[in-house]
């Protein structure tokens, strides 16, 4: 086999090793890109679970204020 011969059989196991490495990066990149797609509408999910959870906590906090208040009023009325 000639030199030329052996480089050329080289260079085509090379061309081929770079054509499966090159179709695992892409499928590491799509994995990739799809774990940040679910960690993004994961992440959007939770915030607003977390805001309807502030949301209510808020209403919660006034309601027992406004009856915090009542009870004072009724205390003051009954003392006086």
């Amino acid at each position: 086999m000639t030199l030329e011969k052996k480089l050329t059989e080289k260079v085509l196991g090379l061309k081929e090793n770079l054509k499966v490495h090159e179709k695992k990066i892409d499928l590491i990149d799509k994995e990739i890109k799809d774990i940040k797609d679910e960690g993004t509408k994961k992440i959007s999910e939770l915030q607003q679970e977390r805001t309807m959870i502030v949301t209510q906590v808020l209403k919660d906090k006034g309601a027992i204020e406004k009856i915090e208040e009542v009870f004072n009023v009724q205390n003051q009325v009954e003392s006086n």
